[in-house]
């Protein structure tokens, strides 16, 4: 996992450079495409299609991540990585609303604590 938090802190500031030198699409597709070619290697020989429906749902995210990731790289050029990059963490507070709502997953007291701190965080780190 500290793996995972350098590789994303470094991936952070990395991402603002591009940003400011190409437009979001040119960053969308260069970024994507190597991203995609990493996955590629790492996986091709472990892929497992077997269930359609997972492989559907599966596209939708590559659809939505694209759509995201063009959106996320526009706001980028013109904001700053110090705020913006804290502000996508809020997506965790749409996923656990929408497990919640649809798939039936219970929130712990301790967890919605850690949504608040969470919240916390953000306008601390944005303000």
């Amino acid at each position: 996992m500290i793996v995972y938090l350098v590789l994303l802190g470094i991936w952070g500031v990395m991402v603002k450079v591009a940003s400011v030198r190409l437009n979001a699409l040119t960053v969308t597709f260069v970024s994507t495409t190597a991203a995609w070619l990493t996955v590629v290697l790492f996986s091709l020989p472990r892929l497992n299609f077997s269930s359609r429906f997972g492989v559907s749902i599966a596209v939708l995210c590559g659809v939505i991540g694209g759509i995201t990731s063009i959106i996320f790289y526009g706001v980028l050029k013109y904001a700053p990585a110090s705020i913006v990059i804290p502000l996508t963490t809020l997506y965790v507070l749409v996923t656990v609303v929408l497990s919640y709502a649809l798939l039936g997953e219970t929130i712990s007291l301790r967890q919605a604590a850690g949504i608040l701190l969470g919240i916390a965080a953000v306008f601390l780190l944005t303000t």
